[in-house]
């Protein structure tokens, strides 16, 4: 999608051609700047970022020397304006669309660069009458159509952004692309998540194969049926409820002998969640946001085994082209049976790198330190927790599927004189495949081993852990869905006491917004 930008720098060659405007070391000057430009907009059509920005640079120079020279120089001052938009200095750009409108009020593109300079900015409101202005343009009207559904959108002004998306898709074929993507989140907020899946899956199959509004498309199709999805609102609200059996809620071991006394194991149980987040501060880079989670499990008969989790968190989050990372701290508090029961603080730094069409990688690093309320766990359990892992995320060819692997390895060391005998290092591989079916529903199926090395407290235990996770979600009405989930673990160790079997079925409901 490109902006009538090409032509304008024709039409300025023209103009020095019949016109006399400033003094010729201007005009020279201005000339060169245009020259830069068009080359740096042909690097970057040619997805040649590095040498894009050199010429961008070199452009910059060349108009600011233009219009030191020669101040009442319309077009050197309007071509300065529109090279800091493609080195996204957008407040830089502002100011010289303003000043170029103030000497020549019938520079109708210059409203639309305003506009859109406004736009990009984060200063929506202003930014709709600038492109209003514009719109009438019959050369301007898909450009400015667009970015006034930008504008709209960011306001959450719904039914007019996806009618001025469908107006430039009609307009300019050249946009239908991006507006349909866009119509995906105007639908998404709207809380139309079928018509959401529909307008992302048709990007993900028609965009070209490494474009970044394919990876987009895809990553909310994955994304869409678990709540993952960015938003234009300062926060968000979630809501679930569900039913759920579990077969082995004590963890009974599997031999006779060794669960010999333990009573009833399986049990069904009913969960409650809520939860929150708003963004506290945020540009278009970086990201400060706060959370907090509630759960609540409530068992038929085995209710000694409820458990309440308050979870607040903070994170600070940014990007800087095909690299995002950022860093989480939390708090959880945990009741059993309505007594306290768990402290945990954790810190998670995390890094991603964007791999166009081989998907992401991810590392991170998480310290997380338990305080258990007890006695008798606070002298066996309390430690810190000093998990590193690796994840690969890859996108497959179909829109919404994928496979997923990772590995992690974990420290427990013990914390306040805890006694070792459960403390351990372990190492985990773990894969899985997501896959996105007809009418949005969603399933993912992920296998985990885990190989665990007790301290020698232990008596040389060793566990091989297998856990084996299956969840399916289908939306169902506006900011809901239905889920259904498996989590089996199966764990295996030298010590019979610790070998045991457990299964959990869940069905719930969720609703977010």
């Amino acid at each position: 999608m490109m902006r009538p930008l090409v032509a304008s720098l024709l039409a300025l060659w023209l103009l020095f051609a019949t016109a006399a405007r400033g003094s010729e070391e201007s005009d020279l000057l201005t000339v060169r700047g245009a020259v830069e430009l068009h080359h740096g907009i042909n690097a970057e059509t040619a997805n040649n970022p590095s040498d894009a920005r050199a010429r961008y640079a070199a452009a910059l120079s060349l108009f600011t020397q233009a219009v030191e020279i020669n101040p009442a120089d319309v077009y050197a001052r309007f071509y300065k304006g529109i090279t800091e938009g493609r080195l996204e200095q957008w407040d830089a750009a502002v100011l010289d669309f303003r000043r170029v409108i103030d000497m020549n009020a019938e520079f109708t593109q210059a409203r639309l660069e305003l506009g859109i300079a406004l736009v990009k900015s984060g200063h929506a409101d202003e930014a709709i009458g600038w492109l209003t202005q514009a719109q009438p343009d019959a050369d301007l009207e898909a450009a400015a159509s667009f970015y006034l559904g930008l504008a709209q959108l960011r306001r959450m002004e719904l039914p007019a952004a996806r009618q001025s998306f469908e107006r430039a898709a009609q307009v300019d074929p050249d946009f239908a692309m991006v507006c349909r993507y866009y119509l995906g989140l105007v639908e998404l907020e709207a809380g139309n998540r079928e018509t959401a899946a529909e307008r992302f899956a048709s990007v993900a199959s028609e965009a070209r194969p490494d474009s970044a509004i394919r990876l987009e498309a895809r990553e909310f199709l994955i994304g869409l049926p678990h709540g993952r999805w960015q938003t234009q609102r300062r926060f968000q609200l979630w809501a679930g409820a569900g039913l759920a059996y579990d077969s082995n809620v004590q963890l009974k071991p599997t031999s006779d002998q060794a669960g010999s006394g333990f009573g009833k194991q399986s049990d069904g149980l009913a969960v409650i969640s809520a939860g929150g987040n708003y963004i506290v501060w945020q540009t278009q880079q970086v990201q400060l946001s706060t959370g907090y989670d509630f759960f609540q499990s409530l068992h038929f008969d085995l209710t000694e085994f409820d458990i309440q989790e308050h979870r607040a968190t903070i994170q600070a989050a940014g990007s800087a082209g095909m690299v995002s990372g950022g860093v989480e701290g939390a708090f959880d508090y945990y009741l059993r049976d309505t007594n306290s029961f768990l402290a945990e603080g954790e810190a998670f730094p995390w890094l991603s790198v964007a791999e166009g069409v081989w998907g992401s990688t991810d590392v991170f690093y998480r310290l997380r330190r338990r305080d258990f309320k007890e006695a008798v766990l606070r002298d066996a359990l309390d430690s810190l927790d000093h998990t590193i892992g690796l994840t690969q995320f890859l996108p497959l060819a179909a829109a919404g599927r994928y496979v997923v692997a990772g590995y992690r390895y974990d420290l427990l060391t013990p914390a306040d004189g805890a006694e070792k005998v459960f403390l351990y290092h372990a190492n985990q591989g773990w894969g899985g495949i997501g896959w996105l079916w007809p009418l949005a529903i969603a399933t993912e199926l992920d296998f985990a081993y885990r190989l665990k090395d007790y301290d020698s407290a232990s008596g040389g235990r060793v566990d091989d852990e297998y856990r084996l996770i299956f969840t399916a979600y289908k939306p169902v009405a506006a900011y809901t869905s239905v889920g259904l989930a498996y989590f089996g673990t199966f764990n295996r160790s030298n010590q019979e006491v610790f070998q045991y079997d457990r299964h959990i079925v869940s069905l719930s409901v969720q609703v977010r917004y």
